[in-house]
């Protein structure tokens, strides 16, 4: 295996299940306003990288929608995120591991991360 720079060529920044909701219930330690404020700058150091930023989201009505916040760094990456019904693993969402590719991204395995 050859090594290859991080490039908007060669990366694509996941962020998954950033929601209002789901921050308020699981996330103690950090705190709640570290957690968003990390997210909030992930994004736009995509952004600004030029890097392909991806949301996903699992259930919005019960978990809550992805964060504001994070639609007013980066809109076209909010309205274009993954909303997952019934799947907790993101990479295992067929909606998910077929739509990255037909979004002009990447394709993403899970195996990839390992």
């Amino acid at each position: 295996m050859t090594y290859e720079p991080l490039s908007p060529t060669t990366a694509a920044l996941l962020l998954v299940d950033h929601q209002t909701r789901v921050l308020e219930w699981v996330v103690k330690a950090p705190p709640r306003d570290e957690v968003e404020a990390n997210v909030i700058r992930l994004a736009r150091a995509a952004e600004q990288l030029e890097m392909p930023l991806i949301f996903t989201t699992s259930e919005e009505e019960q978990n809550g929608v992805l964060l504001p916040a994070v639609e007013k760094v980066h809109p076209a990456a909010y309205a274009r995120r993954f909303e997952r019904r019934g799947v907790i693993d993101s990479l295992a969402d067929p909606a998910v591991a077929s739509g990255v590719p037909q979004r002009g991204l990447y394709a993403i395995s899970p195996g990839e991360f390992l």
